[in-house]
């Protein structure tokens, strides 16, 4: 089948990407791991190579925008097909290669494994697209191993995306070839495994698929290593490849055109650095500094890492800090606590603060909105987002319209969305939607603290909360000690003046400070 050339995901940005020049006409031959396409993405070019040589099939023209993950163009392996591209497209490609399969399996005196075309009625099981992210998904887990027989609808593999674990189930009943392990990463819309209908077909899958092995060197012509000070000839793809691996670039010998570092010789590269022996008493060096261990940025915690720069790249954040008397919220709590039986829940500090905040939320339509498209959309819909701390980082699960639920509603939903969020059972749903967020450091023991929360976005605004301590302040020209709970509220002044975000924290402030209302429908004596 004809190779595509993808637009890659360069940076942060998820919008459609602009071709600039293709460096290569229509039908023209073209080497893997040359520039075919330089396309423009925040304001840099970047090169993109083929991944295969053959003849090239340009399905856009240079100067439109295309989606990130999209095929632009197709590579043929030969004249043939490429008139079949230009004519038919790729199903006329399929009759051709359909027409070839027999060709490959019928000699009887044709030795070894026959080829992957002669593996037939394979089913893929396909990493999928979940939520929003186009990033590679992290695969956690095979429920079954290599060779395995599997039913259809059972779960087969578990993988893990913006911080959600996700059942993937067998379409089709068979035995199962693994093509990608557990613990790495795979782009959606790829097969990380195949199943087939009988041990015969499995058998002659797992020859079909021989081991990786380096490149001969002696079939390539390499050059030199460059000079110090002399400018390095590297793909973006490369470069990245090699900074996510600390590979020294300057020690790499280059098999592109005129010495350029490719793909494939920093693939080789990390090859080389996985098998090495270890040296004694010798510390990874990078860039002047000792190694001390390395962790990888995978899962969680590299979602966390990407949706939080992406929030600060994308609005403009500003932090409002302060400080709240919450006595008469200490002794709602405590009277709260003590009905906990007849309540049917434990009544706490971020139950309350959920209510107060869905509260407001209708008289501050602003913070709950969201800038998309060039326009502020004013949601209808008040779901509050509370943040629950794990291992790896922080999730953030919704209770939806949470104006309309009662205090003991509220605390019922976050304790059973923080006990599936600990347990990974969280579904997909229960993580999107959101307008509004709230992290209570206190709940971790945070005591008396500010700190800048990001914004989880599309929301505008997220508010975070410290412990509560007890601190000397002035009432009534005494000093009196009180329980103070810190606020920081962040909100995005894009969408909203730092005169509403003030206004909202002062009547924020006035509801926990006499916080009746909150209470409503509960007998407290």
């Amino acid at each position: 089948m004809a190779t595509k050339v993808i637009v890659p995901k360069l940076g942060m940005s998820t919008e459609p990407i602009t071709l600039i020049e293709w460096t290569a006409k229509e039908g023209d031959r073209v080497e893997k791991g040359s520039v075919v396409l330089i396309v423009e993405t925040e304001k840099i070019r970047h090169d993109v190579e083929a991944e295969a040589s053959g003849f090239i099939h340009i399905l856009m023209e240079a100067g439109k925008e295309a989606p990130i993950g999209s095929a632009v163009a197709l590579i043929a392996e030969t004249e043939e097909k490429l008139k079949a591209l230009q004519k038919e497209g790729v199903k006329e490609v399929a009759a051709i290669e359909a027409k070839e399969a027999p060709l490959a399996e019928a000699p009887a005196e044709v030795k070894g494994p026959p080829p992957a075309k002669a593996v037939v009625a394979a089913t893929e099981v396909v990493v999928p697209k979940l939520g929003m992210s186009t990033e590679p998904i992290t695969l956690i887990e095979w429920r079954a191993k290599e060779g395995d027989r599997v039913e259809k609808g059972t779960v087969v593999l578990v993988v893990e995306t913006e911080k959600i674990r996700h059942d993937i189930e067998a379409e089709a009943s068979g035995f199962l070839h693994i093509l990608v392990e557990a613990g790495k990463e795979a782009p959606i819309g790829s097969a990380a495994g195949l199943i087939v209908a009988t041990k015969e077909e499995l058998e002659a899958l797992q020859k079909g698929t021989p081991p990786a092995e380096a490149p001969p060197v002696e079939a390539e012509v390499l050059a030199a290593p460059k000079a110090e000070g002399e400018r390095i000839q590297i793909s973006p793809v490369a470069r990245r490849m090699a900074e996510e691996h600390m590979i020294d670039i300057s020690k790499v010998v280059g098999s592109g055109p005129e010495g350029r570092i490719v793909k494939e010789d920093i693939e080789r590269e990390i090859e080389k650095k996985a098998v090495a022996p270890p040296v004694e008493a010798a510390a990874e060096m990078y860039q002047g500094r000792r190694v001390k261990s390395t962790i990888p940025l995978t899962g969680i915690r590299k979602a966390i890492a990407e949706h939080m720069h992406r929030s600060l790249s994308v609005s403009a954040q500003l932090t409002l800090m302060g400080e709240l008397d919450v006595t008469e919220l200490v002794k709602l709590r405590k009277k709260l606590v003590a009905q906990e039986e007849a309540l049917g829940a434990r009544i706490t500090y971020t139950d309350l603060i959920v209510a107060a905040v869905a509260k407001l939320l209708k008289e501050y339509p602003q913070a709950n909105a969201s800038l998309i498209d060039n326009e502020i959309k004013l949601w209808e819909d008040i779901n509050v987002a509370v943040a629950v701390a794990l291992e790896e980082g922080l999730i953030v699960p919704v209770v939806r319209n949470a104006d309309q639920k009662s205090l003991v509603e509220i605390s019922k939903e976050v304790r059973t969305l923080a006990k599936k969020a600990r347990e990974r059972g969280l579904a997909s749903e229960e993580v999107q939607g959101g307008t509004f967020t709230i992290t209570n450091l206190g709940a971790l023991g945070g005591g008396y603290r500010f700190e800048t929360v990001i914004i989880n976005q599309p929301e505008s605004a997220i508010l975070g909360t410290g412990g509560i301590t007890d601190r000397a302040v002035v009432r009534d020209g005494k000093i009196v000690i009180r329980p103070i709970m810190t606020y920081y509220f962040t909100y995005d002044h894009r969408v909203f003046t730092g005169a509403v975000a003030a206004a909202f924290m002062n009547s924020l402030a006035q509801l926990l400070e006499a916080p009746g209302s909150l209470s409503e429908g509960i007998s407290l004596t």
